[in-house]
């Protein structure tokens, strides 16, 4: 049996006394990608009732990928991926970057029609409802626990009543579980966000999307630059998008 719900009219059904216990913590998570080159990522997920910040622990990430310090890429990165979700602002903030140029892309949390089965499973101490919804261009299930009551996620997968401890997207390219769960009211939110290091202009999501689309053409600058206009290189062709988000709202119509 399932059901549809939309996001922030779940605030309604949790009664209000399950928000004095359990909303301020930290969430460790293992990613696993197959998004061309498999690769595994560590995140860490600080939140309290009204805020959260889902940042990389580029420390672990390194190590599980057998990455050491003297291995470059055409492009070597110091920018720490990280999420920041302001529920008071309705406000979503991400550090990205295009190319070698980092942003600060900002847009609203995007709201998700969740559906929720009976269906439900033990992650850990934890007991799971199974959710599913659709967003950007991916059908994701995720698996949510009310023994922890934030409306708070991993990520962009906001809405849902109580803490996500597992998520997958239905082609099993994007799978990411829970490692370790922190509970402990002496976190302090802004605190973790104050550490996190904002790199680049805030732009909005759009012209973050706009200026993505055109990234082939800017790698090829930045390689010629360094490699010199003699560097035999192929034909540069745009790529069909492969990551998290596929098609965005704004480009169904």
């Amino acid at each position: 049996m399932k059901k549809s719900i939309f996001p922030f009219l779940l605030l309604l059904i949790i009664p209000i006394c399950l928000f004095s216990q359990n909303t301020v913590g930290k969430i460790e998570y293992k990613e696993n990608l197959s998004l061309g080159v498999p690769v595994v990522r560590y995140w860490s997920l600080f939140f309290d009732k009204s805020n959260s910040l889902y940042i990389e622990d580029k420390t672990k990430t390194k190590k599980e990928n057998n990455i050491k310090t003297n291995d470059y890429m055409i492009i070597k990165s110091d920018i720490t991926d990280f999420y920041i979700a302001s529920l008071e602002k309705n406000e979503l903030l991400s550090q990205k970057k295009v190319a070698v140029k980092p942003y600060i892309v900002r847009e609203e949390i995007p709201q998700i029609k969740w559906t929720l089965f009976e269906e439900s499973k033990k992650i850990g101490n934890f007991t799971c409802q199974k959710a599913q919804g659709n967003f950007r261009g991916r059908s994701y299930i995720a698996w949510f626990t009310s023994e922890i009551p934030i409306n708070l996620a991993p990520w962009k997968l906001n809405g849902l009543p109580g803490a996500i401890l597992e998520f997958y997207d239905t082609t099993r390219q994007i799978y990411s579980i829970a490692v370790n769960i922190e509970l402990n009211n002496k976190i302090n939110i802004n605190d973790e966000i104050e550490k996190a290091i904002f790199k680049g202009d805030t732009i909005e999501i759009e012209k973050y999307v706009y200026l993505k689309a055109d990234e082939n053409a800017k790698m090829l600058k930045y390689v010629l630059s360094k490699y010199g206009r003699n560097a035999k290189i192929s034909k540069v062709e745009p790529t069909k998008r492969q990551g998290f988000e596929l098609i965005y709202e704004w480009e169904e119509n």
